[in-house]
């Protein structure tokens, strides 16, 4: 059925010489129409619509096949083309490079269409098929309201399918469809991209190169960007050509988030998903720390050696967050790797070198940190890989790599062992005298550096962990070890700065709905304060003696409402971030 328009404030091609025949040039028709555009429909005098609201002037392209010998330009310099808001809506419409003959060389330029200030584009409805470099191009400046839409579009055998230049810009591509583009979206700046309910479909991606390309990929996420790529298809059909370690997704730099996304494998094991070059960021001032997430996907794969399929391959560094989440169908690619032809070229140039694989991946990426000028940065990082099905596991029996385990939070150890946190000494469950559970108290000493250690604990009751049903909250808080003078007893007493505490089932019992948490020393003695009906548990200290011994820094955490398994984690709060040279 024919698109039906209303015809105020459009334009069709065909009125100014356009045939769409496949064979004539349309340039000069199609450039015509955009100066009536230009002329009659400015933007600052829109003609009113029937219902009082002005209407974006609509340049429509009926059903045909329209060759261009140069790029259509919608902000030309020096002319009439100066739209940043415009529709151009195609009827199935083919947009084609006019084919060199003997009267001419056929099409000569960069991009196919070209919307130099686009401030409220919409494309719809268009198809763009073999052009040499970029189909379409959408660029501006810094337009802090600017909205652009490419929905119901096709784009086949081209270079680059769709370029983004902006500023402070949100993109949407939706119900699209990318096939065997050298790549399909490259993202060069702009506040938001979301991709959704669109098809791409990856063929050679080495552009004809008679040598290796490294690392391509068909969206490419350079500056800053936050991409969204949500309920996705990204299914190859031919081989990748000559490449190494090719993902569907680059992350040079800014945060890449995939939900619902199908990664597909029927070639040559599959590509990775992610390659991410993006390095953690401060999280201070300015800065926005960069992140990756897939949750809730389908990525397929198989191991292979020239491919080596993953979800996420870190190639040059690793981000501030990554979350692996309720994934399946990793048939037996890894969840997550470091690339390998980074450390090849490293063992090449650095030929005497005996640094492994995992100690090259923690040296030079996962601690590849960022610095402002002289200044080093503490760096937050965080990674979580949870309830993903299958996936070959590390040399380490997890499917995170080893230089990463010290940030991991993971499906069998919800509140992990990080690095840097406090052993747990002692575990002692408490009973009534029925010999029920009410409680349970664990044992840490404290760091030998005690006027300066914080400490931040993390507990949960029963976690919803390994198949049980039942999650009975948890327990945040921070806890520091203050010297003060009571009456005539000088020591170290317990302060606590509760950040979150919660009963999350009835199947336990509570003090008011909330874990009650007790810290006290394991040789100290209680200090009753009789104006407050408080007990204080103090480690008395002499400033004359020597520092305190491992023993006598023991303390004890005891939970009491907790009747179930739990897990817990004491950590220094210096050692959540770290140095990164």
């Amino acid at each position: 059925m024919p698109i039906q328009l209303n015809p105020i404030n459009v334009v069709n091609v065909k009125d100014y010489g356009a045939l769409g025949n496949g064979v004539q040039d349309d340039t000069a028709a199609i450039l015509n129409a955009l100066d009536d555009i230009n002329t009659n429909y400015v933007q600052s005098q829109l003609i009113v619509g029937s219902l009082g609201t002005a209407s974006t002037p609509t340049l429509f392209f009926p059903h045909g096949r329209y060759r261009i010998s140069e790029p259509i330009i919608f902000n030309r310099s020096g002319t009439n083309h100066a739209h940043g808001q415009i529709k151009v809506i195609g009827e199935n419409a083919i947009i084609l490079p006019l084919e060199p003959s003997g009267t001419g060389p056929g099409f000569s330029g960069t991009n196919a269409f070209l919307f130099n200030a686009a401030s409220g584009v919409s494309l719809q409805k268009m198809t763009f098929v073999g052009f040499p470099g970029t189909a379409v191009s959408l660029v501006n400046g810094n337009s802090d309201t600017a909205r652009l839409t490419v929905e119901d579009c096709e784009f086949y055998k081209n270079d680059t399918g769709l370029f983004i230049q902006t500023g402070s810009t949100q993109t949407t591509v939706e119900k699209c469809k990318f096939f065997y583009n050298r790549v399909a979206v490259d993202m060069n700046g702009g506040d938001q991209l979301e991709i959704r309910d669109c098809w791409i479909h990856a063929a050679a991606m080495d552009g004809g190169s008679q040598t290796v390309v490294n690392w391509p990929a068909q969206i490419e996420n350079r500056q800053a960007a936050y991409v969204l790529i949500e309920s996705t298809i990204l299914v190859p059909a031919e081989s990748p050509g000559k490449v190494s370690e090719p993902a569907w997704i680059n992350n040079h730099n800014g945060s890449i988030t995939c939900n619902r996304v199908r990664q597909g494998s029927e070639v040559e094991g599959g590509m990775t998903l992610i390659n991410n070059f993006a390095k953690s960021r401060p999280t201070i001032s300015n800065y926005n720390p960069n992140a990756i997430i897939v949750k809730e996907s389908q990525c397929y794969a198989f191991e292979n050696s020239a491919l080596r399929p993953t979800i996420v391959r870190y190639v040059e560094a690793v981000p501030n967050m990554t979350v692996i989440k309720n994934n399946r169908g990793i048939i037996d690619g890894r969840i997550m790797n470091f690339s390998k032809k980074k450390y090849d070229d490293f063992l090449a140039a650095n030929p005497g070198s005996t640094l492994s694989f995992n100690d090259y991946a923690r040296q030079y990426i996962v601690y590849n940190g960022a610095s402002n000028g002289s200044a080093v940065f503490k760096i937050n990082v965080l990674v979580e890989v949870v309830n993903n099905i299958r996936g070959i596991p590390h040399d380490n029996g997890s499917q995170v790599p080893t230089p990463l385990l010290d940030f991991v939070r993971d499906k069998a150890t919800l509140w992990p062992s990080r690095a840097g946190a406090l052993p747990v000494l002692e575990t002692n469950v408490l009973r009534d005298a029925n010999n029920a559970q009410y409680g349970i108290a664990y044992t840490f000493e404290y760091p030998s550096d005690i006027s300066n250690s914080v400490l931040l604990v993390r507990y949960s009751g029963n976690p919803l962990i390994q198949g049980s049903g039942i999650y009975s909250g948890g327990y945040v808080g921070i806890l520091k070890a203050n010297g003060a003078l009571y009456g005539n007893l000088q020591g170290w007493f317990f302060e606590q700065k509760e950040l979150f505490n919660k009963a999350g089932s009835s199947n336990a019992t509570f003090v008011n709905g909330s874990f009650n948490i007790e810290a006290a020393w394991k040789h100290g003695v209680i200090y009753n304060n009789a104006t407050t009906l408080e007990d204080f548990s103090i480690l008395p200290f002499n400033p004359n003696t020597p520092e305190l011994t491992a023993e006598q820094r023991k303390f004890t955490l005891t939970f009491t409402g907790s009747t179930a398994s739990d897990q817990i984690e004491v950590i220094p709060i210096e050692n959540l971030v770290y140095n990164f040279a």
